[in-house]
């Protein structure tokens, strides 16, 4: 009997193929052997189809997902925004301190703050005087208000337990003693004075200012002044003192960039002044200096502020301005003033902006026809591309501190937006190294907060550690070391 390959190809199952030749197979003689060999092939096909098939389709799949997995990764490359790449390469140049996500295992590269300086839930302020000698922090809900001296030993850092309960002048005691009865006192607001020789507070409750004098970290009452027309101190815009006397409440308005001064002395306002430059996008003051940046013209410019002689109104006067940086929005500002701390000899306007790329500028006063003016020159440049870029939501922040000797003063700058910072020091003097100095990153704090955006930073013992604060998430004030300063 002949079985037709070609009928076997068309599709006939193995019990088709038996079902209709078994018969003419028993009919002729000899064909038994060819029937069992048939039979045995077939069954070894579908027996081996069966046994393959799992393993083929497990060997696909695993294919595929080596397939995705590389077109993931590629894909990924591919969109990284440029400024994470570098911060990879950031963290092999100089120290990264890292804290561990809530629930994250903490790995080897994982720091934490040095210590924690906790009875602060909610921190409204924390701010360093202008001298460098006092540490001011305040929490309006635990109504706590306190002091701290300044100097430079580094175990600052490491003492925020015991800071908790002793080391400190309490300011809400200060303002009750001032007031002359015992009653509940809420510090609403503060500003040091230019020198940090005085600290100026508003009282909520009593809706007062009060000045004192800073000897030794202790408060001494030199002024009062109830706010006229039962105007709420907490209805008043972000100040800043001024005047030979620190009796001038100096008030910011981002609205229209508009400043208005209120006299401790007379009691009462004596005036307002815009810069003409639009809302303001970011302020600077030191004394009667005031710097800012609009969102009509951008480029950062600083006056001096005058009252006039009869004492009714206020100018801004001897305005300058940056030419190079007409069309670029200004992120931050700062503003030094000479001999302040007592061995600075310079006066600076700092300035970062939104393409990442910061500035130093010397103020130097000069004559031009019989009037003295100031004159900017660029000294200094840094850039970070990292805090470049614009936004209103979450802008970037910068503060700074002088450390060095007269003459040999050094900058170092911390930047920080979201729960990221980053702190620069200078590494050349002016005139050296092509004629401009820079600063280079010593430490990047990345999610320093553990999720939550840091609200405030400043340098603590003459620049040797750093206080953080965040938004109201009950982390506390945040201390931590930074690599030793330079001899």
């Amino acid at each position: 009997m002949q079985i037709s390959c070609d009928r076997v190809g068309t599709g006939m199952s193995a019990s088709e193929l038996l079902t209709r030749h078994l018969p003419a197979v028993f009919n002729e003689p000899g064909s038994m052997t060819v029937l069992y060999l048939v039979t045995a092939a077939v069954m070894v096909v579908v027996w081996t189809v069966r046994w393959l098939r799992p393993h083929l389709v497990f060997a696909s799949s695993a294919n595929d997902n080596d397939a995705e997995a590389a077109a993931l990764t590629e894909t990924s490359t591919a969109v990284t925004p440029p400024g994470q790449e570098p911060a990879k390469t950031k963290s092999k140049t100089y120290p990264t301190n890292r804290t561990t996500a809530k629930g994250e295992s903490k790995g080897e590269a994982s720091v934490q703050p040095t210590s924690v300086l906790r009875g602060y839930p909610e921190v409204d302020t924390i701010m360093v005087s202008p001298c460098q000698r006092y540490l001011f922090i305040n929490c309006r809900s635990k109504r706590r208000a306190r002091l701290y001296p300044q100097n430079r030993n580094r175990t600052f850092m490491a003492r925020g337990k015991e800071l908790q309960e002793k080391h400190f002048v309490s300011v809400d005691e200060a303002v009750m003693s001032a007031m002359g009865a015992e009653t509940r006192v809420e510090v609403h607001s503060a500003a040091f004075s230019y020198d940090g020789e005085r600290l100026v507070v508003s009282e909520r409750n009593s809706d007062t200012f009060f000045l004192f004098s800073i000897h030794r970290c202790q408060l001494a009452l030199q002024r009062s002044c109830k706010l006229p027309r039962h105007m709420l101190v907490s209805t008043l815009p972000p100040w800043g003192v001024a005047g030979a006397a620190y009796d001038l409440i100096v008030m910011r308005r981002d609205k229209d960039c508009e400043l208005e001064v209120f006299s401790l002395q007379s009691k009462e306002f004596l005036g307002k002044a815009k810069f003409g430059v639009g809302n303001a996008l970011t302020w600077a003051q030191c004394n009667i200096t005031i710097a800012a940046a609009g969102s009509f013209l951008k480029e950062p410019r600083l006056a001096t502020l005058q009252l006039h002689p009869n004492g009714n109104g206020i100018q801004l006067l001897n305005s300058v301005h940056v030419e190079a940086n007409a069309k670029v929005r200004v992120s931050a500002l700062c503003l030094t003033s000479k001999n302040v701390p007592e061995f600075n000899t310079r006066e600076y306007l700092i300035f970062f902006t939104e393409e990442g790329v910061g500035y130093i500028y010397d103020i130097e006063p000069k004559t031009v026809n019989s009037k003295t003016e100031r004159s900017l020159d660029l000294v200094g440049r840094f850039q970070d591309s990292f805090f470049a870029g614009w936004d209103a939501a979450c802008p970037v922040h910068m503060t700074f501190c002088l450390y060095g000797s007269s003459h040999h003063e050094r900058l170092a700058i911390a930047l920080f937006r979201g729960g990221n910072v980053t702190i620069y020091r200078q590494t050349s003097v002016p005139g050296s190294s092509g004629g401009l100095f820079t600063l280079m990153p010593v430490m990047v704090l990345h999610d320093c907060h553990e999720g939550d955006g840091v609200e405030q930073v400043v340098f603590v013992q003459h620049g040797e550690g750093l206080a953080t604060s965040g938004r109201a998430d009950g982390k506390h004030v945040r201390l931590w070391t930074l690599p030793p300063l330079p001899t």
